[in-house]
């Protein structure tokens, strides 16, 4: 996806890449995770836009009161730019060994192939994950 000077490049239905006339456009966000402690509301990318040059999503993760909250390991096939918005968002890699935290106003820069797992030690986070190209479930093992 190139975004600038009103234009908006995505891949449609048939995946062909179309360009979104020259003038601002509007998505809805496509909510594309709802489980017991977070939502995931893609705003750009394959599900929303169909685009798989970039995805933009914006995260909320509430454990209610039930402290820490987790997410499984990944070795994601993309770089992924987090940029934390509100509590705590803490990165273990190097099978757990090494961490990396970043509190709201701060951004995490993760590359393709490194093997991570996100931790929210308060379990209240709200973050934008951005990620090229795209993130979809067969980028990640």
């Amino acid at each position: 996806c190139v975004i600038g000077a009103g234009i908006v490049y995505y891949q449609n239905k048939k995946n062909e890449t179309k360009l979104n006339r020259r003038f601002p456009s509007v998505v809805n966000k496509v909510r594309v995770v709802t489980t017991g402690d977070r939502t995931i509301d893609e705003y750009v990318g394959n599900v929303a836009t169909g685009n798989k040059t970039l995805s933009v999503a914006f995260v909320e993760v509430d454990s209610k009161g039930k402290g820490a909250a987790t997410e499984g390991s990944q070795t994601p096939k993309f770089d992924e730019v987090v940029v934390v918005l509100k509590g705590r968002f803490e990165v273990k890699y190097n099978d757990g060994k090494e961490r990396i935290e970043a509190i709201g106003g701060q951004t995490i820069l993760l590359p393709k192939g490194l093997k991570y797992e996100y931790n929210f030690p308060t379990g209240n986070c709200s973050y934008v994950p951005i990620c090229m190209p795209a993130f979809s479930p067969d980028m990640v093992s």
